[in-house]
């Protein structure tokens, strides 16, 4: 698997901006110039949004990742996953998918 060239997550959404605990900015979902004019309305809540989407893209990265080699793999040995790889995988979807829709 190709390493990621993006700063390693996990990230966490902090309202509109995307960083890690200590303080460390990834990404902010508005411009700054906009930040004050934006909290007061309707797209306020959808920067946030986008800041929690944007927050699981390390994990949806690596949960793609896993499939594309998982799918790979069988195709080359052309057997069956067993019941507890195909549930591992599903997890990290669920955790990943709820983390990007702000579950």
């Amino acid at each position: 698997m190709k390493k990621s060239k993006h700063t390693p997550g996990p990230w966490k959404a902090f309202g509109t901006h995307v960083g890690f605990d200590t303080g460390v900015l990834v990404a902010n979902a508005i411009e700054m110039k906009q930040s004050n004019l934006i909290k007061q309305g309707h797209m306020y809540e959808e920067a946030k949004a986008n800041a929690r989407l944007i927050s699981a893209a390390p994990e949806l990265l690596e949960a793609v990742a896993t499939i594309y080699c998982l799918a790979n793999l069988q195709t080359l040995l052309e057997t069956k996953y067993s019941k507890a790889l195909c549930n591992d995988i599903m997890k990290q979807l669920q955790v990943a998918l709820d983390k990007a829709r702000g579950e």
